[in-house]
Formats: C-alpha cells, sequence, structure tokens
C-alpha cells in the first residue's frame, strides 16, 4: 500500500514538475487550447488578455434587447442600455482556467492536451447610459409626470396640480439585464429579454410647495407696473404680467419665475413705436463730388435683459421700470460701403427732349426712384423689380408710348428716354445686360440701334453687375434733358467698334458691336440688336399691326 501511495505521489510531482517546464501551459501567456467566447487566447501574454477579450466582443453592442413592461414590448440594441462585456470579470475567468491550483495543476496539464476549455464571457451594465436611455425611452407604459402649473389672471394666482407619471427603475432594469445575460452566448442572435415593472413617478415639485409659490407670485404682481422704454411710456397691467408667471427651481428650491420669451414677444408688440427707424448709409453725389453719407443704426424695443428688468422690479417692489432700446445694426454701414469700390465716375450719358411736358415729369420721377441705387457685385438690376407699375397714385401721367406699333398716350409714358440713358451709361461702363428691347419705331432723340424701351411688367431693362465692384447709378436732369452717371472702380474701357444691318422682313434689324478691354488686356466683343419697323402700325411681315374691321360686302343682287 506504502508502495502504491508512493507511486501516485511519484507520478503526481512527475505531472507537476512536467506541468511547469512545458512553455505551452500556464506561463506569461495563455496555455493552449483555450478559448474566449469562441475565440483562441492561446498564446495570448497574460498582460494582453484585456484587448484580447475587447477585440472578441466587438460586435455586442448591436445585440437585440427587448424590454417588455407589460403594456407592449420595445426592442432596442445591448449599447443603448448600457449592457456590455465585463472584461475585468472576462479577463479573471481566462486567468483562472490558465492558473489552475497547486493540487489540480497535474490533472489540468494533461487535460490541456486533449479538448478546448472555452470560457464564457461575464457581463455587466453601465447604469450611466441606461438611466440616459431610459429617460427617452418610448416604451408602451411610459409617461412623464405632469408639474404642477401656476393659473393666474388679473383676479389671482391658483395652483392646477401636476399628475404621476409610469416609469422604470434604472437598477431594476439594470439587475434584469445581468441577469439574463448571464451564461449566454457572447454571439447569439437572440435577443436578451427582460420584464421590469413599471413604477409611478411623481414630480419632484409638490402641489403644497407650489401653493406657496403661488401666493408669492401673486403679492409681486398685484399692481400694474409702469414701464418707460426709450421715451415711450406703457403701462403692463396685472393680467398681462400673471400671464408669464411659471414655476422653477432655483438651488434646489421653487420658486416663481416669468416666460422670459413670451415677456419679450409681448413687449416687442406693445411697444413697436418706440425707438428710430435708422437709415442705411448712402453715397451722394453733388457739387463736392462722390461722398458717403453715414446713416444711423435702428433703435427699438427691447434690449434681451429687459425681461430681467421686469422680473427684478416685481420681486422688488418697484412702482417703475425703465427698459433700454435695442439697437439694430445696418447691414449697409460704412464697411459695406468702402467695400464695394465706388470712387469714380465710370460711364455717362444724356439724352434730350422737349420742355414741359407730361413726358418730362414721368422721366424725372423714375429718375427719383433709382437715384442711388447700388447694384451690387453679382447683382442683376431690373427696372421693372426696382421702380415697380407706374401709377396716378405716385404721379405718373399720361404721354406718348408705342402700343402694337401705334403711337397712344398711357400712363407713364416717356420713361424709356430714362432707360435708354441708363442702358448707354451702362453700355459704356462695360456692363452687362439681361432683358432690354429696342423701341419697335426709330425716334431721332435717341442713338441709333443703341436704345432700350421700358413697359410694365415688359418689356423690361435689366444690367447684370459682373464686377467685382458695386455700381452706383446717379441720375440728373434739366427741363431738357437727362443724364444718367455711373460710379464704381474703372476696370474695364468700351466702346462702339461697329455697326451693321440686316432685313427681317420689312423690319430693319441693327446690330451694334462694342468692344470691352479689362485691365488684365483681355478683350471681348459683343453686340446689342435692335429692330424698327418701317412706319407706324406695320408688322414685320408687312402687315397692319392692329387689326382693322372692313363692313361686309353688300349682298348679291337679286
Amino acid at each position: 500500500m506504502l508502495i502504491g501511495g508512493a507511486a501516485v505521489l511519484g507520478l503526481y510531482l512527475l505531472l507537476l514538475a512536467a506541468s511547469f517546464v512545458d512553455p505551452g501551459y500556464a506561463g506569461s501567456s495563455v496555455g493552449r487550447n483555450i478559448e474566449f467566447a469562441g475565440t483562441s487566447v492561446s498564446g495570448v501574454e497574460i498582460d494582453e488578455l484585456d484587448s484580447a477579450v475587447s477585440d472578441a466582443s466587438n460586435g455586442f453592442e448591436s445585440t437585440p434587447v427587448e424590454i417588455d413592461a407589460g403594456e407592449g414590448a420595445l426592442t432596442t440594441t445591448a449599447g443603448d442600455v448600457g449592457l456590455i462585456v465585463d472584461v475585468g470579470a472576462s479577463r479573471e475567468a481566462v486567468e483562472d482556467a490558465n492558473s489552475p491550483s497547486f493540487l489540480t495543476r497535474p490533472t489540468s496539464w494533461v487535460a490541456s492536451f486533449f479538448g478546448t476549455h472555452d470560457i464564457g464571457a461575464h457581463y455587466e451594465v453601465d447604469r450611466t447610459t441606461l438611466a440616459d436611455t431610459l429617460v427617452g425611452l418610448d416604451l408602451p407604459g411610459v409617461s412623464e409626470w405632469s408639474d404642477p402649473r401656476l393659473v393666474a389672471d388679473a383676479s389671482g394666482v391658483t395652483i392646477e396640480p401636476g399628475n404621476p407619471g409610469f416609469g422604470l427603475d434604472t437598477e431594476e432594469v439594470a439587475d434584469l439585464l445581468e441577469e439574463a445575460a448571464d451564461g449566454r452566448d457572447l454571439h447569439s442572435d437572440e435577443p436578451v429579454v427582460v420584464s421590469p415593472t413599471l413604477i409611478e413617478v411623481d414630480s419632484p415639485i409638490t402641489d403644497a410647495d407650489a401653493e406657496r409659490v403661488a401666493a408669492e407670485a401673486a403679492a409681486a404682481t398685484a399692481q400694474p407696473l409702469p414701464v418707460t422704454v426709450g421715451e415711450t411710456e406703457g403701462i403692463l397691467e396685472v393680467a398681462t404680467l400673471r400671464s408669464w408667471l411659471v414655476l422653477d427651481i432655483v438651488d434646489d428650491t421653487l420658486a416663481w419665475d416669468i416666460d422670459h420669451d413670451a415677456a419679450l414677444v409681448h413687449l416687442e408688440e406693445a411697444f413697436a413705436d418706440a425707438g428710430s427707424v435708422g437709415s442705411d448709409v448712402a453715397f451722394v453725389v453733388d457739387d463736392g463730388g462722390l461722398r458717403v453719407e453715414p446713416g444711423a443704426d435702428r433703435t427699438l424695443c427691447c434690449e434681451e435683459d429687459s425681461t430681467e428688468r421686469i422680473e427684478a422690479a416685481l420681486r422688488a417692489g418697484d412702482d417703475h421700470v425703465e427698459l433700454p432700446l435695442r439697437s439694430e445694426e445696418r447691414v449697409r454701414n460704412a464697411e459695406w460701403a468702402e467695400s464695394l469700390g465706388i470712387i469714380e465716375e465710370v460711364g455717362s450719358f444724356t439724352t434730350y427732349h422737349a420742355c414741359c411736358q407730361n413726358r418730362v415729369v414721368n422721366i424725372h420721377l423714375i429718375a427719383d426712384a433709382v437715384r442711388g441705387h447700388v447694384i451690387e457685385p453679382g447683382e442683376t438690376f431690373s427696372m421693372n423689380d426696382h421702380v415697380g407699375r407706374r401709377t396716378e397714385e405716385k404721379g405718373y401721367l399720361p404721354a406718348g408710348g408705342i402700343t402694337q406699333g401705334v403711337l397712344v398716350d398711357q400712363l407713364g409714358g416717356g420713361v424709356s428716354q430714362f432707360s435708354t440713358s441708363l442702358f448707354n451709361a451702362a453700355f459704356f461702363a462695360g456692363l452687362d445686360f439681361g432683358e432690354y428691347q429696342a423701341h419697335s419705331i426709330y425716334f431721332s432723340r435717341y442713338p441709333y440701334g443703341r436704345e432700350a424701351t421700358l413697359s410694365y411688367p415688359a418689356p423690361d431693362l435689366q444690367i447684370r453687375n459682373t464686377s467685382p465692384y458695386g455700381v452706383l447709378i446717379w441720375p440728373t436732369y434739366t427741363d431738357t434733358s437727362i443724364t444718367v452717371t455711373l460710379y464704381s472702380t474703372r476696370h474695364v474701357t468700351a466702346e462702339q467698334t461697329g455697326q451693321s444691318e440686316s432685313m427681317s422682313g420689312v423690319c430693319t434689324v441693327v446690330r451694334t458691336e462694342r468692344t470691352r478691354t479689362w485691365d488684365d488686356g483681355r478683350v471681348e466683343v459683343d453686340h446689342v440688336v435692335a429692330r424698327y419697323r418701317p412706319s407706324e402700325g406695320v408688322n414685320c411681315s408687312g402687315e397692319p399691326s392692329v387689326p382693322t374691321t372692313e363692313p361686309p360686302p353688300p349682298p348679291p343682287p337679286p
């Protein structure tokens, strides 16, 4: 018997010694035939096990998680509810399998040659992630509580009680998730299913606290509050003040406050006439030449801290509050003007007319309406968009115009003399054109083939500013002339370099050539086109432009 025991002891010591000299077993790296969640970790250095466990756990965050609190299920993911692989506990499980006790080491060493030892994952729940998810979880049965709220009018301030909501307990859900995941195959596609209990969740604001604050709010708003905004005076009535009242929690203490957004909207509407309209910076041309006239910022009700001033006045029991005006910076300010590069004359043209006619009144009115307008870089200026319909209310008078190729009186007639002057100023300033159309009948007061008529809504005159500089339109006039001058930075010269005619039926088509030369040496040739009828009332086909009604022929004799 002693010999048998000695033999067993000797075998044990032999196996024990062999296990220590075997480089593939329980050294500084994981031994042979050990897996973590189906992934071999044999040969992995012990101090790199955390990384190996994390790598093997990739993708677990997308594992479906089903939550059902009794009123319907919701499916989310492990990552969303904070269910994760417990890397530390999983690593320790692998280490325990790799480092058996001294007593079982020989048998574990022998077993390592036969079969695979698979270590399952351990799981935990990140409570912070879970709590954040539960707040916004759209789970059937979960509902928000409602706080008590102030109900106020001129007669008083009362409380409308709140109602409880229903939610989930974070700790309970976390425990259920960990229990459901315990022993789970890391790579299983089956959902983790938990069935937590819905719990009633009350508002942190009690009705008693709300009633105390309601009494304080009623006292603070018991009297109207006189207000001065700039130089405008008004009164905020009790009903108005109380319509802004809300409950708030300040430093963990319930207090009354006002709805500052609603209060500011009311102030802006009630004191819409306070302040000043302001004015944009303006370019002016006078005897002193081209200059920039400073504008003024608009002022209006009210500065954003105005509602804080009102609240402070109510808390202090003040009998009056002054609110500052808000300054609204202009877009068209000095920086804007300077950026445009409007420094010199770049084009000008004058046409002449007889004195003291209705059409002269119309020319002067439209010139006044356009004077000072700036065509910004990249912008297309439309005469009709800018001036609008010429109406009697605006002061326009009947004067000569062309309708269907016939000269007739029309409201606003004669404004084409202004558009032709502007067209020619733009032509020689090197600007581009959008829509334009020459008169259908030639008048000797205009440059032949180089003109633009105007009616509403069409034809229009459109000027496109493709330059990097702004273009100022500055018309001037006398009793017998209209001049349009354009100001910008001169960077291109333009001249008429040719003109040709062709026929379109009985009409004459005039093609006027323009050559533009830029400061960088680039040269471009373009054309403007005019089409003239041979006489009033005749189409290019030779037919009358206005249909005539002839009497029917007499009946044949019987």
